[in-house]
């Protein structure tokens, strides 16, 4: 329980920093964020490791595909797959120890990350695209990798709670 809350810990304090870079730096993230995530990952996973390698390995390997992916075809920077890539090693395979609800899709914590933080971006950004009427200007998608994962740690999943709670009183 205790690495649990270290990952956490980890995970969050790693996005607050980079949303805070992503923010108040011109969108210039140094690398040493997401490497020292990635090391404090790695001695995590050495201690202790509640998943199989498999696992891990495949979460890893999954979350860098689609981090690299979405590089690639520009999407969005550098930076948001290399924290991607950070957060699936500190925290490959979705758990949380708050008592809340917890239910999720998929067992990847980035990728249900990302899912949650594409969700809260519609919702944030959707109405500033409406009102300017126009989509040229750049988002600062690390602040909502943090909320996707506070959304991810405290209720699950954002597709789950919106079926459970807005389509079951419909």
């Amino acid at each position: 329980m205790t690495i649990e809350l270290i990952r956490i810990g980890a995970v969050f304090s790693i996005l607050v920093i980079a949303s805070y870079f992503d923010i108040f730096n011109n969108k210039d993230i140094p690398d040493w964020i997401y490497k020292i995530g990635i090391g404090i990952g790695a001695v995590l996973l050495a201690i202790d490791n509640p998943w199989s390698w498999v696992a891990v390995g495949a979460s890893v390997a999954i979350s860098v595909i689609i981090g690299m992916g979405l590089y690639i075809i520009g999407a969005w920077g550098g930076a948001d797959a290399k924290i991607t890539w950070a957060v699936t090693v500190l925290h490959p395979i979705w758990s949380s120890p708050f008592p809340f609800e917890k239910a999720v899709m998929h067992p990847l914590t980035a990728i249900g990350m990302l899912g949650n933080a594409a969700i809260l971006t519609t919702f944030v950004y959707l109405p500033v695209v409406l009102w300017r009427k126009t989509t040229n200007f750049k988002i600062a998608f690390l602040p909502m990798m943090l909320g996707g994962y506070v959304i991810l740690m405290l209720k699950g999943d954002f597709l789950i709670w919106i079926k459970n709670y807005i389509f079951m009183v419909l």
